[in-house]
This record gives C-alpha cells, structure tokens and sequence, in this order.
C-alpha cells in the first residue's frame, strides 16, 4: 500500500475533537467524572479532619490484622465520605427547589411594602380614607428621621406635618404616634392665637415635647422592625412543602444503593481475608 493510500486511510479513521486541548480546559475535564464531588476518588480538602477521624474510629472498631485489612479500611472511609456527599446534595437539591417559592415570597412581600409606601400622601380629614394602615416598620423609621430633621432645622409646622405623619400611619395610629398628633393639635391652637410671651413659651414647650414623642416613636419603631423581620423570616418558605422532581430522587437512591453495596462489599472483603487467614478445622469425624 502506498503512502499516499496509508494517510488517506489514517485520516478517514480519525475521529473530530477529542477534548480540550488548553491547560484549563484539561483541568475542567478530569472532573468530569466527579459530578456534585459525589464519586471524586479522593479525599476532598474539607474533609480531611473527618477522614483521619474516620479512620480512627474504623481501626478500632474492625482491628485491621493485616496490611491488606488496613487498606481495605481505607476504602470503608471513602465510602463513608461519599455517603456524606449523598446526603449533602440532598440537602443542596431540596433547598435548590425551595427556591422559586422563596422568591414567590419576597415578590409578595415586596408589593406589600412597596404598595404601603408609595401612596398619596392625603390629609388625614379626607373622607373615606380611614381604612388605610401604617407603613412597614422599616419605612415608618425613614419618615420618622426626616420629619425630626425637619422639626430641629425648621420647627413644628402642624399642617405640613400631620399630612406626613398620616402618610405614615394612616388610620392605624400607635400610641405614641397619637401622642405627637394631639401635640400637633395643640401647637396649631397654640399658634392660631396670636402671638405673646406666653404662647411663644407654650409653642416652645409644645416643639419640645415633640421631639421627645418622635424619640420614642423612633425606638418603638425600631424594635416593631425586629419583630417584623422575625416573623417574616418564618413567613418565608415556611407555609409550603417542597417535592423534588422525580427524576431527582431516583437518581439519589441510586447513589446510595450503589454506596451501600460497595460498603457491604468491603466489609465483606474483610471477613474472607481473615478467613483465608484461619488455620483450617479438623474433621472429627476422619
């Protein structure tokens, strides 16, 4: 046969891209085998306290009489470490599925708080607006903080200030929150009654009780954000259960049949090297 023949020959029997052929893409491809880590045939860097651990513990337990004993242990440890790996991505594939859940929920608690925060901000003797809440706790400290600043720079100014105040609170006005509107109620009485040492006194003494009230409206507020936040975290997730895909599942139970079957295996190994090790048993009987 020719030359020209045997290349002809070669090339048409070569097959296409055999693999990467770059330094990095070697190093992506020889995990390849490894997927989730579950069947990596070594030991993981985060596991190496455990495996010596492992080790420890399957020595005493098995009392290895022989270097081929001991090796064999070393196989029961990497099995063990790949059932931990089995139970780890169960773990990672349930959570994975509470995902599209997790973000239903924040979706939802988003429009809450957004549909509560953007609003008209109407006075509070409109008609037919006392069935609207208060805002979020979290959004009540923003306005809160703002209005104090105001109240420090420019003083109280009631009309202006109520609007606010009931853009925050609505129709659901806490305790202290009702304190600093009849506080406002005052100052406007106060004010409309012309001006004199004794009313700039009492409007003074009015300011300052209002800043008092929105200090502690402000502390309020912020352990209300504590226990917002808390219940929230519960809320989340919490009111559904999470069924992973079928497909899933029976590929985990095959993992840990293959693992429980190779475990047994090895332990098997064991008992026939000690019995190839026992002297045989004379037959009374001969």
């Amino acid at each position: 046969m020719s030359k020209s023949i045997r290349r002809g020959s070669s090339c048409s029997r070569r097959p296409g891209p055999s693999g990467p052929r770059t330094p990095a893409g070697k190093r992506r491809s020889a995990q390849n085998a490894s997927k989730h880590k579950i069947f990596a045939g070594r030991i993981l860097p985060d596991e190496t306290k455990l495996a010596a651990k492992l080790f420890v513990q399957f020595q005493e337990d098995l009392q290895p009489q022989s270097s081929l004993e001991l090796e064999f242990i070393g196989e029961i440890v990497q099995n063990r470490l790949q059932a931990r790996r089995i139970d780890k991505y169960f773990v990672h594939e349930v959570a994975k599925a509470q995902v599209p859940f997790l973000l239903e929920d924040l979706e939802r608690f988003d429009a809450r708080y957004r549909s509560e925060l953007i609003r008209p901000a109407t006075p509070m003797t409109a008609p037919g607006d006392g069935a609207r809440g208060r805002m979020h706790p979290a959004h009540c400290l923003g306005f809160l903080h703002a209005l104090k600043a105001m109240v420090e720079k420019y003083g109280a100014r009631p009309d202006s200030d109520l609007v606010v105040l009931d853009r925050i609170y609505g129709s659901e006005l806490t305790a202290t929150a009702t304190a600093i509107v009849q506080s406002y109620k005052m100052l406007r009485i106060a004010q409309a009654e012309g001006e004199s040492t004794e009313r700039t006194n009492q409007c003074a003494a009015l300011q300052a009780s209002i800043l008092e009230e929105l200090d502690g409206e402000i502390e309020s507020q912020r352990d209300r954000l504590a226990y917002e936040d808390e219940r929230a975290k519960f809320e989340i997730g919490t009111d559904r259960a999470t069924f992973l895909d079928e497909s899933i599942l029976s590929r985990i139970d095959r993992y840990r049949a293959a693992n429980l079957r190779q475990f047994m295996l090895d332990l098997g190994a064991i008992k026939r090297i000690r019995d190839l090790r026992e002297p045989p048993v004379d037959d009374p009987s001969d």
